[in-house]
């Protein structure tokens, strides 16, 4: 690992969700859903689509660890994008199951200390479910690149200037486009969302801690 490389937490350690009412309903809805938020996020450098996967419903319950994923070549509101999921269900996915909740991922971009650019996987990973009973939009990060201090306890000032505006823009433009503010998910070893962002761990004293051990 070189010092540009930034350090990655494990999954589910920084997430935001939002309960969204006025959304419509099925696949098609979702696929069109999913395409907005994508396209929010991506004119942001911080996730550009490049696959779609789902879960499997059977009677609206998921059939435990059945998915299916496909590239993404254009937008994701492509009506040809659900055919796909269709002809990747897994053989012992019934052929009446329908297509469950979507994860969107892809490549974003970063910025290092020097303000250079480069390309990251999975910055960001994006979550639309509309078909349990409360629809669902969650949005996960996993790097320190939007913190102040990274997860050894150092502090990047010039790394938080480059990505962390960027990130908050996504979550604010998410608040407006689903007309509900986002929940932060709740504090890990790594660090605790807040609305707009992300705080880094801290020990008794207030002073941002090293977590690196724990990765």
């Amino acid at each position: 690992m070189t010092a540009a490389d930034p350090l990655r937490a494990p999954a589910f350690s920084f997430g935001w969700t939002w309960w969204p009412t006025d959304v419509g309903e099925g696949v098609a809805a979702q696929f069109e859903l999913a395409a907005r938020l994508a396209a929010c996020a991506e004119r942001h450098g911080v996730l550009s689509p490049s696959q779609v996967s789902c879960r499997w419903l059977v009677e609206d319950q998921m059939v435990p660890g059945a998915h299916s994923a496909v590239a993404v070549a254009g937008d994701l509101a492509d009506r040809a994008l659900p055919t796909l999921l269709e002809s990747a269900r897994p053989a012992e996915v019934p052929a009446h199951a329908s297509i469950g909740a979507l994860t969107v991922t892809g490549p974003g971009t970063r910025v290092d200390a020097s303000g250079t650019p480069h390309t990251e996987d999975d910055l960001l990973r994006l979550g639309v479910d509309l078909t349990g009973a409360e629809p669902m939009v969650d949005l996960e990060v996993y790097h320190d690149i939007w913190l102040t201090n990274d997860f050894r306890g150092r502090p990047q000032p010039e790394i938080h200037r480059g990505n962390a505006p960027r990130l908050a823009a996504t979550l604010a433009g998410f608040d407006t486009m689903l007309g509900v503010a986002a929940e932060p998910g709740p504090p890990s070893t790594f660090g605790t969302p807040q609305p707009r962002g992300i705080e880094p761990p801290l020990d008794e004293d207030g002073e941002p801690m090293d977590v690196s051990e724990w990765l």
